[in-house]
């Protein structure tokens, strides 16, 4: 077993994070950790950060976006709330993989901007926006 770190930029990590997930290995999803926090964790620290933000125990993401785009200050308020708590839930996964005789190797998925501002259009950084994109240049990093 071994640590495969996909990183790419808004709209492109989607597909092989998805491709790798297709062939039965065991993914972390940063996205999907924070779409998690916000069901949950982190709606109390959202709240008090950012009154009016959430409703039945849910950041309402709608309403957040609304009181941190465009605003540096508020971002690095939410950054700081949120992000320890994707590197707790990161570190987890790690141990654990670890714990099964884990390596760690580093791959990056890479396309050219054109390919990443037609998947945005369709429909919005992440989430699978990429899938029907050009096909990703892969470079692994020991």
């Amino acid at each position: 077993m071994f640590i495969l770190g996909l990183t790419g930029s808004i709209a492109w990590e989607s597909r092989p994070r998805e491709d790798v997930r297709a062939e039965g290995v065991p993914v972390h999803d940063a996205d999907a950790v924070v779409h998690a926090l916000y069901d949950g964790e982190a709606t109390p620290a959202i709240e008090a950060a950012f009154p009016g933000t959430t409703a039945n125990g849910k950041v309402d993401r709608e309403k957040l976006g609304k009181h941190v785009f465009g605003d540096a200050a508020a971002i690095a308020r939410l950054e700081q709330i949120v992000h320890p708590l994707v590197a707790k839930a990161r570190d987890k996964f790690l141990s654990d993989a670890a714990r099964n005789g884990a390596k760690s190797p580093c791959w990056i998925s890479r396309c050219s901007t054109k390919p990443k501002r037609r998947a945005l259009r369709r429909g919005g950084g992440g989430l699978g926006a990429g899938r029907r994109a050009a096909p990703a240049r892969f470079e692994r990093r020991a």
